[in-house]
């Protein structure tokens, strides 16, 4: 009979890969899936991937204001990510190595409905998206806040098709604005003001 173990993935920063290990003994063949900073978090192996990827993702958005501001498309002045797609001429390249482009969280779940394990009928997709939009499930990879259903996010054109994120990979405005042009917009805000963004994910490119 075949030796069967627990495998775990992991991001290595080193060879900027996705590497595989064998699971600790005690590990669970087919991990749970949990909230970062919940208990078990260290089953839950997809999410730790995730958290790996999350400093090589800030670095290639702050990479892509940098280029498009040496071109002279100025995305510090841009009030909107729909504003400051208009003005690009390049995309932000997500860590799978594919474009990212901006999306309304309508088109977002549209996607999320049409990538599912079943797709339903054309005929019940729009009762299917209104339920869905009263508090849609689409989150932020990088600060973990979810987005409302009058936003959108910077979404992988790769979508689940890559184990680097299996589930998709979405930037809110907020922290893409932040990392990009230093800008804040969409950002919480604590008592003095500071952006919440900014707590968690460090200084921007000046």
């Amino acid at each position: 009979s075949a030796c069967r173990s627990p495998m775990r993935a992991g991001y290595d920063t080193t060879v900027d890969k996705l590497t595989f290990f064998r699971a600790p003994d005690n590990a669970s063949p087919e991990p749970a899936f949990a909230p970062v900073g919940s208990e078990g978090v260290g089953e839950d192996w997809t999410r730790q991937v995730y958290n790996q990827l999350r400093p090589k993702q800030i670095a290639l958005i702050r990479q892509f204001g940098e280029q498009c501001d040496s071109k002279g498309e100025t995305h510090r002045q841009c009030e909107s990510s729909m504003e400051m797609t208009r003005r690009s001429s390049c995309f932000p390249r997500c860590v799978c190595g594919s474009n990212m482009r901006y999306v309304t969280i309508k088109d977002r779940v549209w996607q999320l409905i049409h990538e599912g394990p079943t797709v339903p009928p054309e005929s019940l997709v729009p009762i299917i998206m209104e339920q869905i939009l009263q508090s849609p499930p689409i989150m932020c990879d990088l600060c973990e806040t979810n987005v409302q259903a009058d936003g959108g996010v910077w979404s992988c054109e790769n979508g689940q098709r890559t184990m680097l994120h299996s589930a998709a990979y979405d930037v809110c405005e907020a922290c893409f604005s932040f990392h990009a042009s230093g800008r804040y917009a969409g950002a919480g805000t604590v008592g003095d003001g500071t952006p919440l963004v900014a707590l968690s994910q460090g200084t921007p490119s000046p």
